[in-house]
């Protein structure tokens, strides 16, 4: 629809011919937005950070009108509702259906706007660019020990993570599980190869069981600064709750993971059981003394120290366009 197309405003009674007033002006950001697609890989619906400022609300310094955000002149575009309809008009909107408050009904017409440009955006190129990679959804690391002897264990354990250095490529992790020989709580940090502490988790061990510990954690795998961005979920080790001999995959079928950065296995392609390949090398973490985790060597083993990841591997569409 066209403005010279657009409806008398009593046809209109809602914040939603706003959300299409909107989009008109969001879809000349398309031209933008096709540029960067040689370097997107993987679509997703879920909208970025970035899009919140792309039209403004108003510049206008009057104070004619109550409850006016601090955010309300802030625009990417230098593109503003107020400037293609007029204040006054969408004043006229306000009624007891959608509420008095201008800028409240104002900021659900630009998000409700954006939500249809992010899904447009990404049904456009779905039409003509296919995923260089599939999405992975599932776990990482044997929920059983195996047999045979625990190899020494110094005084800090866990599981490092080498990313494949993807451009809106995200790591979720929904479940950490532990496979520990007692009853207790096993206190995990998470650093980045930056030396930079991440997040630390409070995680529950059952004795001998495995034992999932749901977690809300979402990491980039690119950085700017890293040439690859690496994690580590690191724990201190006691004695009196060591942890079971777990590892990534038993040693069968064609698939067999050795953790060498210099040769990464994520290049090549792996069947859905190891999806995660896809995205990222999986090697385990021992130490006597909390290792610089900003130069860790280049190699690793296969072991995962008593813990497992329930994990999402995907990318944000949104993000590389942001980025790029």
């Amino acid at each position: 629809m066209g403005f010279n197309s657009v409806k008398p405003v009593e046809w209109f009674p809602s914040a939603f011919y706003f959300a299409q007033i909107i989009l008109m002006i969001l879809n000349q950001f398309l031209l933008y937005s096709y540029v960067c697609i040689l370097k997107i890989y993987h679509m997703s619906i879920t909208i970025p950070d970035c899009y919140n400022s792309i039209v403004g609300l108003t510049r206008t310094d009057c104070d004619c009108y109550a409850n006016m955000p601090d955010s309300a002149a802030d625009s990417l575009s230098g593109l503003y509702i107020d400037e293609l309809v007029g204040m006054s008009f969408v004043q006229s909107m306000t009624n007891c259906e959608n509420g008095d408050d201008l800028f409240l009904n104002m900021e659900k017409a630009r998000d409700n706007a954006i939500t249809f440009f992010q899904a447009d955006t990404n049904a456009l190129l779905l039409k003509d660019f296919r995923m260089r990679r599939n999405p992975f959804k599932g776990g990482i690391g044997r929920n059983v020990a195996v047999s045979g002897q625990l190899p020494a264990v110094g005084n800090y354990a866990g599981v490092r993570f080498y990313c494949n250095n993807i451009k809106g490529g995200v790591l979720q992790i929904k479940n950490i599980g532990t496979l520990f020989a007692d009853t207790g709580v096993v206190e995990l940090t998470v650093y980045n190869n930056s030396g930079e502490v991440v997040e630390t988790i409070s995680l529950n061990t059952t004795a001998n069981l495995h034992t999932q510990n749901p977690v809300t954690l979402e990491l980039p795998l690119h950085s700017d600064y890293n040439d690859h961005m690496e994690y580590f979920f690191v724990y201190k080790v006691d004695a009196a709750n060591m942890p079971k001999l777990n590892d990534i995959k038993c040693n069968c079928g064609s698939f067999k993971p050795k953790f060498d950065c210099k040769h990464p296995y994520f290049d090549k392609r792996h069947d859905t059981a190891y999806g995660w390949a896809d995205w990222l090398m999986v090697g385990g973490l021992n130490s006597a003394a909390l290792p610089d985790f900003t130069d860790c060597g280049c190699s690793t083993n296969n072991l995962m120290y008593g813990l497992t990841f329930g994990v999402e591997l995907r990318c944000k569409i949104g993000e590389v366009l942001c980025q790029s």
